[in-house]
Parts: structure tokens; C-alpha cells; sequence
């Protein structure tokens, strides 16, 4: 056992290295954090068309440090959210009037007030246009034009085309991807460009323009009129003989179908008054001689008119070959087209109903 006089100034020392180890450890010590974060700013939400929502906010400031943002749906906690932006499930019809809100937390547990609300019922229901039409192609057939396209992608769904011609919008197609264009002027050249529209009328960038052309000579086409001297010195016109059903036959007297072709119309020539039907015979060959012919004419001896093309008829009428047949009714209107060698019975079946009626 110690001395007293040993023990003593050992106690007092030990208490001395208690007292010194206490205050240090208090000097240590880290203050309590009661200091909440600040408000969440610049909320918004963005209906994503997908079943989600995108939801994006400024980050909050706190004196430590935010831990984590409390997302609040209408009234119920969704989950707790280390940072920004998030996405949340769509709750179903994104046109209710749901609420979101946000609120920081620290790591203290400090909840800053919570954010102003967004509402995704007041959100544009799509703001993104349509993508860029292309593969834009203009067909001729008949007397119309026809249009075809790829179909554009949209983040929703296509609600249909605006369709341009020469600069204007001409007309609105359905979200089918072609278009025909049934009023067309002939020999006219027409510029075409297409948007998408979606289904919240936003319309996309305009396609690349496409040119279409319509021929002359289609059915249901007006003909064209034309001024010629026929081989005898007779100026005659296609509009003379308005009121009267007319066959055109675009020949040249260097083709041999179209010395079987006039055979042909030889026949349908005897079958009819003159009162109702006329026949014009044009050659449309660049050189041909007139004299040339006469004697190809006066080998049927039958009295229809011939005349060298002097009036670009083939090139108003589109001719793409010899022997071409083209019936005109009453009107002016064409009724029958033919390329090729074409029999009077045909002819004789189209040409019977116009002069009846």
C-alpha cells in the first residue's frame, strides 16, 4: 500500500487529466444542425408521352449539405429523391388536374419549405412537331397526279398532311401517305412539298419539292385545239367541228402499222354521216413531204381530212407513238385514247354512245 503523500497528488492529477480530456472533447464537438434547407425553385414537368413524367427543379441550398428532395403528388409522398431531374409514372389520365411538388431535406432531417406546385393538367398536351417528310414522288395516271411519300414519325401519332402546291397549302390528306391531285391543269408544271401535322396540331418541316406534270391528251381531258391546212390547201380548225363526235388519228405515212391503222378507219369512216362523226388524219413526222401524203391518202380514196402537223399537235396531245387514236365527244371533251394498232370494231363501240347521246 502507498504512502499517503503518493496518493494523494496522484488522485488530484488523474481528476486534472479527466477534467482537461472533457473539455476537449466538448471543444470538439460539431454544433447541432437546425438550419432547414431552402425552397425548392424552378419546379416543372414535362409530360414525356410515355407513361411518364419528367420532373425538373433548380437545387435547393443548405448551409451543411441537401441529402435527398421529398416528391410530393397531389397530396402523397411519391418517394424520396437524392437529386435532380426525375422521372415518375403517369398516374393514369395526365389530363386530371394533378399537383407536383418538391422538398429538400438535409442530413439532419431538416425539412426547407416545400415548392409551388406544377400542374400537368395546364402543360401543352405535345409541344414536339412531326419529323421531315421525304421520299416525296409525283406519278402521272390518267388525267390526275399522284401522290406518294414515306410516312413521318411522331412522339404521339400523325392526325395527317398538309399538302403544298406552288407554295400554298392545297389541301389536308388524312394520315394516309398519298394524295391525288384530280384538278390539274395540263402542260401546267405544278411544285408539290408535304408536312406531317400530329394530333396536337403541330406541323413538321416541309418536304423536299417534287415537280409533276400533266400531259395533254387524257381522258376526261378538254381537247386541245389546233390550227391546220390540210394537203389541199383547206384551213380547218378542231374546234370547227365542235357539236360533232372526232377521231384523231396521229400517224406518219413512214409507219407500217399506220397503213393498216387507216384500213381500219376506212371502216369506221363508212359507217357514219358525216354530220356526226369528222376524221382528222395528222402526220407528224418533222420531214415529212405533203405530196407524200396525197398519195398515201388518195390510195383509200376516202374524203377525211390529212394534214401535215404544222401546230405542234403531237406535242399538245403527248404523243408517245404512232398509230395514236383519240375520240373527241360532242363537247370537246376527250372519251378514248389508243396507242397501237387499234380495230374499227373498238372504235365503232366507243364512238356508237357519243353520237347517240
Amino acid at each position: 500500500m502507498l504512502p499517503r503523500k503518493i496518493v494523494v497528488p496522484l488522485v488530484v492529477v488523474l481528476i486534472i487529466v479527466v477534467i482537461i480530456s472533457v473539455i476537449a472533447l466538448s471543444g470538439n464537438q460539431e454544433p447541432e444542425d437546425n438550419t432547414p434547407p431552402g425552397k425548392v425553385s424552378g419546379l416543372n414537368a414535362v409530360d414525356l408521352r410515355d407513361g411518364r413524367i419528367l420532373l425538373v427543379w433548380n437545387a435547393a441550398q443548405d448551409d451543411v449539405e441537401v441529402a435527398f428532395y421529398n416528391v410530393f403528388r397531389d397530396t402523397n409522398k411519391l418517394e424520396k429523391r437524392p437529386s435532380v431531374p426525375m422521372t415518375v409514372d403517369d398516374p393514369g389520365d395526365v389530363r386530371a388536374p394533378h399537383e407536383y411538388r418538391v422538398q429538400a431535406v438535409d442530413g439532419s432531417g431538416n425539412e426547407g419549405d416545400v415548392s409551388d406546385a406544377v400542374n400537368i393538367s395546364s402543360l401543352p398536351s405535345d409541344i414536339i412537331a412531326p419529323s421531315k417528310v421525304t421520299g416525296l414522288t409525283v406519278h402521272t395516271y390518267d388525267n390526275q397526279l399522284n401522290l406518294t411519300w414515306e410516312e413521318a414519325w411522331d412522339n404521339d401519332r400523325i392526325s395527317g398532311y398538309n399538302v403544298y402546291r406552288n407554295g400554298r397549302v392545297f389541301d389536308f390528306q388524312s394520315s394516309r401517305p398519298l394524295y391525288y391531285d384530280l384538278n390539274v391543269t395540263p402542260m401546267l408544271t405544278h411544285s408539290y412539298r408535304v408536312s406531317a401535322v400530329d394530333a396536337s396540331g403541330n406541323e413538321g418541316p416541309l418536304s423536299a419539292e417534287t415537280e409533276g406534270y400533266l400531259p395533254p391528251g387524257r381522258v376526261g381531258q378538254m381537247a386541245l385545239d389546233f390550227n391546220l391546212t390540210d394537203v389541199y390547201g383547206r384551213d380547218f380548225s378542231l374546234s370547227d367541228f365542235r357539236g360533232k363526235v372526232v377521231l384523231l388519228d396521229l400517224m406518219s405515212i413512214s409507219c407500217g402499222a399506220c397503213a393498216d391503222q387507216a384500213l381500219e378507219l376506212v371502216a369506221v369512216f363508212n359507217n357514219y354521216s358525216p354530220d356526226d362523226l369528222q376524221m382528222i388524219s395528222i402526220d407528224i413526222s418533222l420531214d415529212v413531204d405533203p405530196q407524200d401524203l396525197i398519195i398515201f391518202k388518195e390510195s383509200f380514196a376516202d374524203d377525211w381530212f390529212f394534214a401535215v402537223d404544222t401546230d405542234n399537235v403531237s406535242e399538245k396531245y403527248s404523243t408517245w407513238g404512232v398509230p395514236m387514236e383519240i375520240v373527241i365527244d360532242r363537247s370537246g371533251e376527250i372519251a378514248y385514247v389508243h396507242v397501237g394498232l387499234v380495230s374499227a370494231e373498238e372504235l365503232e363501240d366507243v364512238i356508237d354512245p357519243l353520237i347517240t347521246t
